[in-house]
């Protein structure tokens, strides 16, 4: 039972997302098969509903996974107690104690005038990232495209100005990566043209999956594929409209604009 949940658990994560993305790129695929006409629109709902039944029957097949409960980090105290003497400044350089949160009449009188001083300077906030560097990403970008074509692992090549080419991408793709001051990965840009064969389009699926997942988003590599393939049917569906959709502090938005080559995927870290 569970190497039968294990096929339908990889069917609905990595094939059934795979059949979907080429159909809506080459919808006559399907309808030479079939025999009939078949739409975009009608190939990406199908392909969800059996995407996700077959990840509900592959998971109900799989023995369950005992999950541990992270440690939380416990609030610190220190910011809840209060500091019993409070000193003022004043005018002639001397320091009054009061009692907190009332202070003493007396010693309130002698208060001449209190010395504000505020910190003005401003910090420029930094910029979110990912977690990860370029090579970081290229490792577990190569982790799980080899897995599908050894042949399609990548490397990375620093432009000098926060930016990173990955190559060796197909004609029909590019992918490039943003930096923070910090040199890590920041944001991730794939550009997908499609209109190959076959071929052409699985490695642009496995592409956009490994890539998705290789910033080390807060949640598991189905839900990620689940995510991802939705966006690009919607984008599809909805030409020159960006889908998007959060993940933890990673947003990911996928727009299908054929004037601007085909389908354009970015991933921000928020």
């Amino acid at each position: 039972m569970e190497a039968l949940g294990g096929v339908f658990a990889i069917f609905g994560v990595i094939i059934v997302p795979l059949i979907v993305i080429v159909g809506l790129i080459k919808p006559q695929i399907f309808s030479n098969v079939l025999q009939r006409e078949v739409g975009r629109k009608a190939i990406g709902i199908w392909g969800v509903v059996i995407s996700v039944a077959c990840i509900a029957i592959g998971g109900a097949l799989l023995p369950p996974v005992e999950e541990t409960d992270t440690q939380k980090p416990q609030a610190t105290t220190a910011n809840k107690t209060a500091t019993e003497d409070t000193k003022v400044e004043v005018a002639n350089n001397e320091s009054v104690e009061i009692d907190n949160p009332v202070v003493n009449q007396d010693k309130k009188d002698e208060v001449k005038e209190v010395v504000v001083t505020e910190d003005t300077s401003i910090t420029d906030e930094p910029l979110a990232d990912f977690g990860v560097t370029p090579q970081q990403f290229v490792n577990k970008y190569n982790g799980m495209i080899k897995e599908v074509d050894k042949n399609w692992i990548i490397n990375y090549t620093d432009n000098g100005n926060k930016t990173v080419n990955f190559a060796p991408m197909p004609n029909s793709a590019s992918l490039i990566g943003t930096l923070a001051d910090n040199g890590k990965l920041r944001g991730i840009i794939l550009g997908l043209s499609g209109g190959g064969n076959s071929q052409d389009n699985l490695q642009l699926i496995a592409i956009s999956l490994a890539t998705a997942n290789a910033v080390k988003p807060p949640a598991s590599k189905e839900e990620v594929a689940k995510v991802v393939t939705k966006l690009i049917t919607d984008a599809v569906n909805n030409e020159g409209k960006s889908q998007g959709h959060t993940i933890g502090n990673v947003r990911y938005a996928v727009l299908f604009a054929p004037s601007l080559g085909g389908l354009i995927v970015t991933i921000d870290a928020k």
